[in-house]
Parts: C-alpha cells; sequence; structure tokens
C-alpha cells in the first residue's frame, strides 16, 4: 500500500488542471487590453500621418481632388489620408481638421482630431453591467477615446 502512496503519476496533469483555468481568466482580460494598445497606437500614427499631411504647403501648386489648384490639401483629403493611413480602423467620418488647412498659414498650428470607438471585449461589458447595477455612475471602461495631434504648418 505504501507504494502506492508515493506514486506521482499524474501529478502534472493535476498541475494544469489547477493552473489551466487560472491562465486562461488571465488570458481574457490581457488580451483585449492588448489588442486597445495596438489599435491606439495605430490611430495615433495615423493622426500624426494625417497632420504632417496637413501642415505640408508644395512650392508648386497641385491639382486637388476637387480639380482645384492649392498648394495645401483639403480637409476632405487629410480625413481620406488619414482613414487609409489606420489600416481601415477609422473611417474619414471621425476625423476633424481645424483649421481648413488650404486656408492655414505658413506657420499656424493645425491639428488633427479622431475620434475611435474603442471595445475590451465581452469581459468589459460584463464588468460595466455589474459596476452600473451596483455602485451606479457611468461605465467603468470607457467606450471611446479621442486622439489629437498638432503641428505647425510649414513651406516645401
Amino acid at each position: 500500500m505504501r507504494r502506492f502512496t508515493r506514486r506521482e503519476d499524474g501529478a502534472a496533469a493535476m498541475e494544469l488542471a489547477i493552473i489551466l483555468p487560472l491562465l486562461l481568466v488571465l488570458m481574457a482580460f490581457v488580451a483585449p487590453l492588448v489588442k486597445f494598445g495596438y489599435d491606439y497606437m495605430v490611430v495615433q500614427r495615423a493622426a500624426a500621418h494625417g497632420v504632417r499631411f496637413a501642415s505640408r504647403a508644395d512650392i508648386n501648386p497641385q491639382l486637388r481632388s476637387d480639380g482645384s489648384l492649392g498648394r495645401r490639401p483639403l480637409a476632405a483629403e487629410v480625413k481620406s489620408f488619414v482613414a487609409d493611413s489606420s489600416n481601415g480602423k477609422v473611417g474619414a467620418a471621425s476625423v476633424s481638421v481645424n483649421p481648413v488647412p488650404s486656408l492655414a498659414l505658413p506657420g499656424e498650428q493645425i491639428t488633427v482630431t479622431v475620434d475611435y470607438p474603442m471595445s475590451y471585449g465581452p469581459l468589459a461589458e460584463i464588468a460595466n453591467a455589474v459596476k452600473g447595477a451596483f455602485f451606479g455612475g457611468g461605465a467603468f471602461l470607457p467606450s471611446s477615446t479621442t486622439v489629437t495631434v498638432s503641428a505647425r504648418g510649414r513651406e516645401e
């Protein structure tokens, strides 16, 4: 009998059975946060590219998308540029450019603002519901964020 009580057959399987649920729960919380962090960096970089595109001024006038000649891009062109730079994470409707780059003077500050809806996954929705039910008030985790990038206009 003593020989059977000292055997360690199946000890690794028992350890896995104890640790695996904890690892799965940890991954369920960490994976959406990592995804949001990556998406946020993509959106921030797209906004930075957009403000750089908006702040440039060509020496020679260029033909714009509306058929006119200009040295700076139109606001619609900047919005489209940001939407294209974000790998589909941002629509042009959620991008605002202030002031209109085609009317901005050299050295004037141009701001590109992107409103980005974010999701932390289904566990965050449950956490928001529990917080609302027991503690009231707003959501535990925000449902959107705003990325704002500014630069001074320049001559190229």
